[in-house]
């Protein structure tokens, strides 16, 4: 008897293929083809319950090399690859390239864009209709702003992104006609060819410009999203979100760094492709970082893992937090053999991976980014040597309170909504846990590099004053407070947690009826423990549960000035240091909190009045 033939996989169900957010990780996988079908399941479990997106090429030169005939459509074990992904509930995008020589018209080279419309429609329409469900999304050639990739004409712009923009509307039409629901992404990906025997540089390729000429040509409605490679300056060993300031007017192009800061349409090249969207009303579309890694073969020298870690690390939650983004791929998964021809050539492009040509991981920047990509929870400690890095954060085991390297650069210390500490206006791009357990906020507008065996040669623009102690752990705790422990011994904190402030003469420092509105004149009242009684006294500030401050009306620094609660503004009026004898003192009056007459009774209104160390003046801060 014969065995029953092999029954094939039912597919794994995906509740809607054809939905695609900033959430959403992607592959594209640099290692040998051969062994790809393999490594499909292993980034699958990489990720998790996260299901991953596989960026797959085409290679319409590979799949029909003669015009008329049959189209192999596993060579490079294209089938392969898009079954088993199908198989497993991993979605496809798909990358529409690059052309045959006949269709190019150019002898044995493949990076000249198709010359017959007939020709490009035909081979679209085959690929949709052979892959039908299997695929749910398709990019429109690969960086075709680049000439190693995309040739048209004299290659000028007008000539080379014209016809781009031309086979971008025919492949749009027959795609929404067979899959309306698939999504189409264009545009110029990568950085674009500058021309360097001008000075200044000369670049009219930048993805930016590419978008633009689309909509200049009425291209509007023929994408679903943009395509970009956000790729950091890795030739300077920059992170991401860098730039220089200003970088008008110097030596740095903004093409350097694809990722760059967000927000600045001059600096960022991310932020002027998203600006080209708002300018043409549509920044309701998502621009997808196809690509988007960093090579540990710099071409200067090679770059310890942990650094590029970070650099990655700071890339994929960074690029979480921009309004306009979509779907982020990391190039790549494995590293290229680095027998290949291409390694010989540019080393550095072989050296992308998060696993190794042999697929052992890379560590520690393999464990360390998976968290990231995954977007597990935030953790809760910053262990020696690691980094915070804009778009990232701490969070409190209970999940209430958040300590965020915010993307404008401010360092801020979070309940829900309510700011208890920050350290603002100072443009850091990290908050660093330094081995020897200084804790200090690098300045982003100085040159900051990935470079082997630097531990980040940045200026500190604040430091917690903890260097010497040995290495120690930042954690947030539960209660709100931001400690920073050598061993179990706190050497620097935040004081944010809460607690009472108790008069020596026997009442708490209470807010009238819970009365959390501005101008409202605290009391002294007997002791409850009431969200009333409640403060936190951090940063020279005591606040309320609602985030007011406490206030010395109009900023008076004369005996008897009225306490008042205010929306916290930094005014010296607001500040209260805890002396060492208990008392608080509002340095700019050089007066302290004082209970008028030293009265022991209720609904008492404290004042400002010379320090005298009498029990008027001395409170005790308990912690809740």
């Amino acid at each position: 008897m014969l065995p029953a033939a092999p029954v094939a996989a039912e597919p794994v169900p995906i509740p809607n293929p054809y939905v695609f957010t900033v959430d959403d990780v992607g592959f594209a996988d640099g290692g040998d083809a051969d062994t790809s079908v393999g490594r499909i399941s292993a980034m699958d479990e990489y990720l998790g319950p996260k299901k991953p997106i596989l960026r797959l090429d085409l290679f319409w030169e590979l799949i029909q090399p003669q015009r008329d005939g049959e189209i192999k459509w596993n060579a490079g074990h294209l089938d392969d690859r898009v079954n088993a992904a199908y198989e497993q509930g991993i979605r496809v995008l798909l990358i529409l390239d690059y052309a045959p020589d006949w269709a190019g018209g150019h002898d044995k080279q493949h990076n000249w864009f198709p010359t017959s419309n007939d020709d490009w429609r035909k081979i679209v329409t085959a690929t949709v209709d052979h892959f039908g469900p299997k695929v749910q999304a398709y990019e429109v050639w690969n960086e075709p702003n680049l000439r190693n990739f995309g040739n048209y004409g004299d290659n000028s712009l007008a000539q080379r992104a014209g016809r781009y923009w031309e086979l971008v509307g025919i492949a749009h039409d027959v795609i929404d006609a067979k899959c309306p629901d698939c999504v189409v992404l264009a545009g110029g990906s990568a950085g674009g060819d500058a021309d360097t025997t001008v000075n200044p540089i000369r670049n009219d390729n930048e993805a930016a410009d590419w978008l633009e000429h689309g909509y200049t040509l009425g291209m509007g409605g023929k994408f679903d999203a943009v395509t970009y490679h956000p790729y950091p300056d890795i030739g300077g060993g920059h992170l991401p979100t860098y730039s220089r300031t200003t970088c008008t007017g110097t030596i740095w192009y903004r093409f350097w760094s694809g990722f760059g800061p967000d927000g600045d349409p001059q600096c960022g090249g991310a932020a002027a492709l998203y600006d080209v969207l708002k300018r043409h009303g549509q920044g309701d579309k998502k621009i997808w970082a196809t690509e988007f890694g960093y090579s540990t073969l710099g071409p200067r020298e090679p770059l310890a893992l942990r650094y590029v870690r970070d650099a990655l690390e700071e890339g994929v939650r960074n690029w979480r937090t921009r309004s306009y983004a979509g779907p982020l791929f990391i190039y790549s998964f494995q590293s290229a053999d680095p027998a290949a021809e291409i390694c010989t050539d540019i080393p550095g492009e072989c050296a992308f991976g998060l696993r190794d040509a042999g697929g052992v991981p890379r560590e520690p920047m393999y464990t360390d980014v998976g968290i990231a990509l995954r977007g597990d929870p935030w953790p809760s400690a910053l262990a020696p040597g690691r980094s915070l890095f804009r778009g990232s954060a701490l969070r409190s085991p209970n999940g209430r309170y958040h300590l965020w390297m915010q993307g404008d650069g401010n360092l801020v210390l979070y309940d829900g909504n309510r700011v208890l500490w920050g350290r603002g206006g100072q443009k850091a791009y990290r908050l660093t846990n330094q081995d020897d357990s200084n804790l200090l906020l690098a300045d982003h507008t100085r040159d900051h590099t990935v470079k082997a065996g630097d531990p980040y040669a940045n200026p500190a623009i604040w430091a917690a004053g903890t260097a010497g102690k040995g290495p120690a752990t930042l954690r947030l705790q539960d209660d709100g407070n931001l400690v920073l422990y050598r061993d179990s011994t706190p050497v620097w904190d935040t004081a944010t947690y809460t607690i009472t402030l108790t008069s020596a003469l026997g009442k708490c420092l209470d807010v009238p009826e819970s009365d959390f509105t501005r101008t409202v004149r605290p009391q002294t009242y007997t002791c409850n423990r009431t969200a009333a009684q409640q403060w936190i006294h951090a940063d020279e500030r005591i606040l309320t549960r609602n985030n007011l401050c406490l206030d010395v009306l109009g900023g008076a620094t004369a005996n008897g000035a009225v306490i008042q609660l205010e929306t916290c503004n930094g005014d010296p009026a607001q500040r209260w240091q805890y002396t060492a004898g208990g008392s608080l003192l509002n340095p700019r009056s050089g007066r302290c909190l004082d209970i008028p007459g030293s009265s022991t009774n209720n609904n008492v209104r404290p004042q400002l009045y010379t320090c005298n160390n009498s029990s008027a003046q001395r409170w005790t801060k308990t912690q809740i």
